[in-house]
């Protein structure tokens, strides 16, 4: 019965995640958020606005479509700093 409950919880955070990549490409109208550089569905990498790192999560609200030299250069910066140019609170 567990290992049924598993495949099932496993199915479950696939669609999840799906669903998450076709959100984010839907909001940006399927551009990158950064740069608004065209994307395709299978080019495009999920952003965390706020990142993990920072005390962000996975939820839909917190991803935007990026392509991959923007998100790579982006890194764990929040989106407000990457603006700014500089880290908020102290850090660089």
């Amino acid at each position: 019965m567990a290992k049924n409950k598993t495949k099932y919880r496993r199915r479950l955070h696939q669609v999840s995640k799906r669903r998450n990549r076709q959100r984010a490409f839907m909001l940006d109208g399927g551009r990158c958020y950064l740069c608004r550089r065209r994307l395709k569905m299978a080019e495009m990498t999920l952003d965390h606005v706020l990142p993990r790192a920072a005390g962000g999560t996975g939820h839909h609200a917190n991803l935007r479509a990026a392509c991959y030299p923007c998100n790579g250069a982006k890194g764990d910066w929040s989106y407000t700093e990457l603006l700014l140019g500089f880290r908020l609170g102290g850090d660089t």
